[in-house]
């Protein structure tokens, strides 16, 4: 039945409740601390009343009252008492930098414990711990902090980064620099490094049933990895890849699908090893490299490098071989700073690609290349191998643009010994001089 309006009847107000907001809505401290001092100044030392003196000065009458009794400390915030003075937060925050400095970063839970028990000796912790309120509240204050994954670096590495070592090491570039002009021709400047390339890499993240305890990935079973070669200049350049597969005998089928120009070693554990280097050295880099002459070649001490016959090889070529502090590539190295991690990157996610197109498949040496190729073909852009070498301090010559390890007294706990000079270092002096 139709609603009918009936007269001198009327419908109750169907209005909501009002509801009381929580907290001020208002404005707060419209007065700045120069006037409240200064009114607090004249109601002490002159005959003015805290009524005018709060009036002169554009400040509350019971705030300024409240400061004249002693009931407030003039400089303090409202609320509980915090947990640290600004003094103590800052002393805190430069020690975490330090701590991260030298790899010893530590996590939330760390800072949290820390803080923790020195407030409870303070009387000022009522629970076990400080809340995450605390640490979300402590961060914002403290912006130069961050949370952040860590990398994993073995402990010689850090304490090879230290300022004396770097030193010695960019002052022995910059000779190097200076008696072959290399800085007005990055053209010639070369850096060569190897990295294993699994045939099974670690599966990404993939959407799953919520509480799902295992989520399977397909990958190839295998866990061998197969062995590349990267060259690079500082201009952007970058040389075809040099493939090691472990085997007794090369298979051309391993072959289709390469990146262009590629070449081919083979080794019992797929590493490089003296012959493969020499052959990389007179058959790859002399063919590829650029015309000038002579070329620097920047590469790590492992002894394969470092064999008499691709020494004289060098001399007899002009070729400079300087090779970089030992533990220290994951700074100085341009290829481990620019290109080898993004190679990582695409690697996982075109092998992931593959096996979505071709579930019945898995990745093997016979078809390593056609997934490698794409991957390899995306990483190499000029813009990553310049950022490698700029990141790395070496072209431009940077000595500020590599981190380095810096421990002072009151936190050096014997732990950060200084590495000696390396013999190897020196040995490469004698043959850039030679």
């Amino acid at each position: 039945m139709p609603n009918k309006k009936i007269k001198g009847f009327k419908r109750a107000s169907m209005k909501k409740p009002a509801i009381r907001s929580r907290g001020r809505t208002g404005k707060r401290k419209l007065w700045t601390n120069e006037n409240m001092e200064a009114a607090m100044l004249s109601a002490a030392k002159t005959e003015m009343s805290a009524n005018k003196a709060a009036d002169l000065y554009g400040v509350p009458r019971s705030t300024l009252k409240d400061r004249l009794s002693g009931r407030v400390v003039h400089g303090t915030n409202p609320g509980p008492k915090p947990y640290l003075t600004r003094d103590e937060e800052t002393e805190l925050s430069a020690h975490l930098l330090q701590a991260s400095s030298i790899g010893l970063g530590r996590t939330r839970r760390d800072v949290k414990s820390i803080v923790g028990s020195f407030v409870k000796s303070k009387g000022l912790l009522k629970g076990k711990t400080v809340s995450n309120g605390w640490w979300e509240k402590f961060l914002k204050r403290n912006p130069t902090l961050s949370l952040r994954s860590g990398d994993s670096t073995a402990g010689v590495r850090l304490n090879a980064m230290t300022a004396e070592n770097m030193k010695a090491y960019f002052d022995l570039l910059q000779e190097v620099y200076d008696e072959f002009d290399f800085d007005s021709h990055p053209e010639a400047i070369y850096n060569m490094d190897e990295t294993g390339v699994p045939l099974e890499p670690r599966p990404p993240k993939v959407i799953a049933k919520r509480g799902q305890k295992k989520v399977r990935c397909r990958t190839s079973g295998q866990k061998a990895q197969i062995t590349v070669i990267g060259c690079g200049s500082a201009t952007g350049q970058i040389l075809p890849p040099f493939i090691i597969y472990s085997a007794k005998k090369l298979n051309h089928l391993w072959m289709r699908d390469e990146v262009t120009g590629s070449c081919y070693g083979i080794s019992d554990k797929g590493w490089v090893d003296q012959k493969l280097f020499y052959s990389w050295l007179k058959d790859h880099f002399l063919h590829n490299a650029a015309s000038h002459r002579p070329l620097l070649l920047l590469l790590d001490g492992h002894s394969s490098h470092f064999e008499p016959q691709s020494i004289e090889f060098a001399k007899e070529h002009d070729i400079v071989i300087f090779c970089l502090p030992p533990h220290t590539t994951h700074e100085c190295q341009p290829l481990d700073v620019g290109l080898f991690g993004p190679l990582k990157r695409y690697w996982q996610r075109e092998c992931h690609k593959f096996y979505q197109k071709n579930p019945g498949l898995v990745i093997t040496k016979l078809n390593f290349n056609r997934v490698f190729r794409v991957a390899w073909l995306k990483a190499v852009s000029p813009s990553n191998i310049c950022g490698g070498f700029r990141k790395s301090g070496v072209f431009p010559f940077n000595r500020d643009a590599v981190t380095v390890l810096t421990i002072n007294g009151d936190n050096n706990d014997g732990n950060f010994s200084l590495p000696p000079p390396s013999p190897t270092l020196s040995l490469t002096h004698t043959h850039v001089h030679t």
